[in-house]
C-alpha cells in the first residue's frame, strides 16, 4: 500500500510540527508522487492553522 506522509507546523508556533501518514491505496507510488503537491495543498486548505513543511510518498510495509 502507498502512504502519503505529511509534516506540518503550526502557523502560530512553527517549532511545533507533527508528521502523519495517510493511506492512498488507490494510487501507485508514481501517481502519489505526481499528485503529492495537490494532496498537500488540499490538506493545508482543510487545516488553516497549519503549514505544510514537507511531504512525500512511500510504500507501507504493513
Amino acid at each position: 500500500m502507498i502512504e502519503f506522509v505529511l509534516t506540518a507546523c503550526l502557523l502560530t508556533n512553527p517549532s511545533v510540527c507533527e508528521t502523519g501518514t495517510h493511506p492512498v491505496p488507490q494510487y501507485t507510488l508514481i501517481q502519489c508522487m505526481t499528485g503529492a503537491q495537490i494532496l498537500a495543498t488540499e490538506w493545508e486548505a482543510e487545516h488553516s492553522d497549519w503549514s505544510v513543511a514537507q511531504h512525500r510518498c512511500r510504500v507501507s510495509h504493513e
